[in-house]
């Protein structure tokens, strides 16, 4: 699940190439709610990332200010890998 501060037209340009739904049109005050970082003077929330676990409770959290540090697929499937393994253990 993804959700943008763009508007729907460009949410819905960018989630063509994805191959599933992107929210739009986050504001401050929704920002504020998940605890991510809103870009005053640009109007946009920088990247927050949660991976839930079954139960719909945040198993991680990762937040950007920039380009970098940002979570791949591949990040989340070694996530999901390694808390799979640690309830094994």
């Amino acid at each position: 699940m993804a959700a943008s501060a763009d508007p729907r037209d460009k949410a819905a340009e960018f989630a063509e190439n994805t191959g599933f739904d992107i929210g739009y049109g986050v504001d401050q005050a929704q920002a504020d709610a998940l605890g991510a970082y809103w870009q005053s003077q640009r109007h946009f929330i920088q990247p927050a990332e949660f991976l839930l676990n079954p139960e719909n409770k945040i198993s991680m959290v990762s937040y950007s200010d920039g380009p970098l540090a940002r979570m791949t697929p591949d990040d989340v499937f070694r996530m999901v890998s390694f808390l799979e393994d640690q309830k094994k253990s």
